[in-house]
């Protein structure tokens, strides 16, 4: 039998507080309940239970949060929200547990990526099919594609089967209300501190690298916690800091898309609007995320900052190179845009794209690349043409590949896109004038090609032309200059048609010191997106009896031609090099077999 201890409440050996309250006492109505000495910790008190009258939740008694500072208490709205020092404990407390509602999913910091939160393992509803969920950064977001039909007023009429399109969805980790207020109210924290060295810390080198930044914002967010004496578990603590870095640090709500390296393109057409990606296997594809008035322009703003760019009500336009390369042009305000400030992101890979990867996702075949391999080789100029986003840009970063390491070479962007393993290497950035900075010039990108004239390239990049510069372009050509570029066309009749005509205005005579020209195109299959090379042309020279500007079809899509023994490039590189046909031949076959075969080369 267990004993009894007369008028005496005792607790567990294991029971947190050593006194047991008094309101307990009064509850069992002058009858004397008396614990066994083997209860366990694993029943909450029974104050807990009972005094929840009012939606007053009170916690355990042992908390030291007494002195806690008063603006706290006070934004509560008459609710005492106080978290338990003692909340480091493996188990969670009850208070916790109950203001998580029914659909507040937490995310364990410590979660292994193959296990998918639960919240995207709901069931979908009847016209939405989930066909893809990955980490993105895990295990804070994830991202989850829907796949909805049906219902649409639009779409492509002459199919018999329900018009579908794909939903992108980003999830995070859901905050409870009191966990959300915690975490605005040390946003306002940090933003209101008066220490002017809290983000502005240098090292020896110089700026602050990404790693210390973390460093500084997490000890940062530590001293706020101890200083308002709050205690945390691990799991909110890591779901607060995740937020917090997010938004001071990083791009807020856009981070994860950012940080996804299936999307091209991030677009934001106004305030309130869903933001688009463009998905490298869904193409155009709505999110379920979109900004306000102030949070784009607040965005908006941080984005040109940390570009160096300046924007404003009086110069709303402008573009940018965020940190980690991507293109941004911005819009603020609705005086040029209608609908609201709008940003539009063009993603660029950290790590471009080596001729390797442009075979192995199709983009070329084999033989057209060891046939570009030949064209780097023996010195030709080579123009990539094609549509938007197509990869013209990233065909031009991948050949120059090919180019010896001790070349010197000098690149002119307006954006800097191109990125090259090469030391001898010059990168030339366009720069535009402020209205307000009337003593600082324009650079162009023809001034910039005046100037890499005089710097004795041996290899020319240009990013794309467009217009004045092509004219300097096809001179330096003219000149014994080895150029590289791209530009906007579908055909070669449409690029010949094109520099013939303003604002080129480059004469017919001066387009026959073009050597090749290769086409590219993006296409749709099966609702997937695919870049190809859609042929390969050399120019010959102009026929002197009908002035037209002569091509040779050298490859052509969905074609595998044999050794090619009439093309001039083959047969330039043969002299360059001193070869004869079936060396050349030899050469050729082998450089193919590389690439029908990376893996073996490793």
């Amino acid at each position: 039998m267990i004993p009894f201890q007369q008028k005496t409440l005792k607790d567990s050996p294991t029971a947190v507080t050593a006194d047991p309250p008094t309101d307990l006492q009064k509850e069992d109505n002058e009858k004397n309940i008396k614990d066994s000495p083997t209860t366990a910790t694993a029943d909450p008190p029974t104050d807990l239970q009972n005094e929840d009258d009012e939606k007053n939740i009170k916690y355990s008694p042992t908390k030291f949060t007494a002195d806690a500072p008063t603006d706290l208490q006070n934004e509560d709205n008459e609710k005492n929200i106080k978290y338990s020092p003692t909340a480091d404990t493996a188990d969670t407390p009850t208070d916790l547990q109950k203001e998580d509602h029914e659909n507040n999913n937490k995310y364990s910091p410590t979660a292994d990526t193959a296990d998918t939160p639960t919240d995207l393992q709901k069931e979908d509803d009847e016209k939405t099919k989930t066909v893809e969920e990955y980490p993105i950064r895990p295990p804070f977001s994830f991202a989850k594609i829907k796949r909805k039909s049906g219902g649409f007023p639009f779409g492509d009429e002459i199919k018999n089967e329900p018009v579908s399109r794909y939903i992108y969805e980003i999830h995070e980790p859901v905050l409870s209300p009191e966990t959300e207020k915690l975490c605005q109210k040390i946003k306002k924290i940090l933003i209101s501190s008066q220490d002017p060295n809290l983000f502005q810390i240098e090292t020896k080198n110089g700026a602050l690298r990404s790693n210390e930044k973390d460093g500084v914002l997490k000890q940062a967010m530590e001293q706020i916690l101890k200083i308002y004496r709050i205690r945390l578990l691990e799991d909110e603590k890591e779901k607060i800091y995740y937020q917090i870095h997010r938004d001071f640090l990083n791009f807020g709500k856009i981070q994860p898309l950012l940080e996804d390296e299936n999307i091209e393109d991030i677009s934001c057409s106004g305030n309130a609007c869903p933001i688009f990606i463009f998905h490298k296997r869904y193409g155009s594809v709505q999110t379920n995320l979109s900004l306000g008035k102030e949070e784009s322009e607040d965005l908006i703003r941080k984005m040109a900052q940390r570009a160096k760019k300046h924007i404003s009500v009086s110069e709303p336009l402008t573009d940018a190179i965020l940190p980690d390369g991507s293109r941004a042009q911005l819009t603020l305000g609705d005086e040029i845009t209608s609908k609201g400030s709008t940003f539009t992101i063009r993603k660029f890979n950290e790590t471009p794209y080596s001729p390797a990867d442009l075979v192995a996702n199709k983009t070329f075949t084999p033989e057209i690349m060891a046939y570009l391999w030949f064209c780097v080789n023996a010195q030709m100029n080579i123009l990539f043409v094609g549509g938007t986003a197509c990869g013209k840009t990233t065909s031009l970063n991948a050949v120059c590949r090919f180019i010896p390491l001790h070349k010197k070479i000098v690149s002119i962007e307006d954006t800097q896109e191109i990125n090259l393993p090469h030391q001898n290497w010059i990168p030339s950035l366009t720069r535009e004038k402020l209205k307000s900075q009337n003593t600082v010039g324009d650079v162009s990108l023809y001034d910039l090609l005046k100037t890499a004239l005089r710097q004795r390239p041996e290899y020319l990049l240009v990013g794309e032309i467009r217009g004045a510069e092509a004219y300097v372009l096809f001179q330096a050509m003219s000149t014994g200059h080895t150029t590289l570029s791209t530009m906007h066309a579908d055909s070669v009749e449409t690029l010949i048609h094109r520099l013939e005509n303003p604002p080129m205005n480059v004469p017919r005579a001066m387009i026959q010191t073009l050597d090749v020209v290769v086409i590219l195109n993006q296409r749709e299959e099966n609702e997937n997106f695919y870049k190809r090379c859609a042929g390969v042309y050399e120019i010959l020279e102009t026929d002197p009896y009908t002035s037209e500007i002569l091509t040779r079809e050298i490859f052509k899509e969905g074609e595998s031609l044999p050794f090619l023994q009439n093309s001039s490039v083959l047969k330039r590189y043969a002299r360059l090099k001193n070869k004869t046909p079936r060396e050349l031949k030899a050469e050729y076959e082998k450089r193919v077999s590389f690439f029908q075969n990376p893996e073996e080369k490793k």
